[in-house]
């Protein structure tokens, strides 16, 4: 086992798509950090299968996290939406604290909005997400459901390697549920990089878990 570093942080991911968008952030805002990638695809795809979390699932999040201790690190995030359910009871199996990146999203994203969507692509994403909306939304007294759109067309899209039709696609979703929608909830961070290319008067409105990922890793959310 290496040597924990209080300054050394996990992140535990499940594509390929999210690392380089979560590395550029968390080396421009968290500098005096470093950061150990973990990456197991498999898990999602035994994720999709089962249709659901199964203790399986939360067994094998939990060895990810075991491995992050391992590791010498002093804190995980796993950045897949897709798991968010099953990170309390995985972060069980280890003695490092264990964050969903989404969290801190729902209960910034939805606090103040008056008609929030919510936008993702992975089909796997769509259930995770509303367990967690729930959860928020319980905490902070809101009743109102947002909408939940999922674009499937586009998730093919960047798998069968087409991404700037995925990106177009997506924006022209965000762009449209910008009319009347008064805020725009990215689920997945490999949606994220769309923002960039909306309409500058809607950017401001659309959020995604990279906007609050340094406060997350710095604890500001415990």
């Amino acid at each position: 086992m290496v040597s924990r570093s209080e300054n050394r942080i996990a992140l535990i991911s499940t594509t390929r798509f999210v690392i380089d968008p979560v590395q550029s952030v968390v080396e421009r805002e968290c500098p005096d950090k470093q950061f150990l990638h973990i990456m197991d695809e498999g898990i999602l795809l035994a994720k999709a299968e089962e249709g659901k979390i199964t203790p399986g699932i939360i067994d094998w999040l939990g060895i990810l996290v075991k491995r992050a201790e391992a590791s010498g690190c002093a804190r995980a995030v796993v950045t897949c939406s897709s798991l968010s359910p099953a990170v309390p009871e995985a972060a069980e199996l280890s003695g490092i604290p264990t964050d969903r990146i989404d969290y801190p999203l729902y209960l910034k994203g939805l606090e103040g909005a008056e008609n929030p969507a919510v936008v993702m692509t992975n089909p796997t994403t769509r259930e995770p997400s509303q367990v967690l909306i729930d959860e928020v939304r319980q905490k902070l007294g809101i009743k109102a459901q947002p909408e939940m759109v999922l674009l499937e067309d586009a998730f093919r899209r960047l798998n069968s390697g087409d991404p700037a039709g995925h990106d177009r696609e997506v924006v022209d979703a965000v762009t449209s549920l910008a009319q009347k929608h008064d805020r725009i909830i990215l689920a997945q961070i490999s949606i994220a990089r769309v923002r960039s290319a909306l309409p500058e008067e809607i950017r401001s409105r659309v959020y995604s878990s990279l906007d609050f990922l340094p406060e997350l890793i710095n604890g500001s959310f415990d």
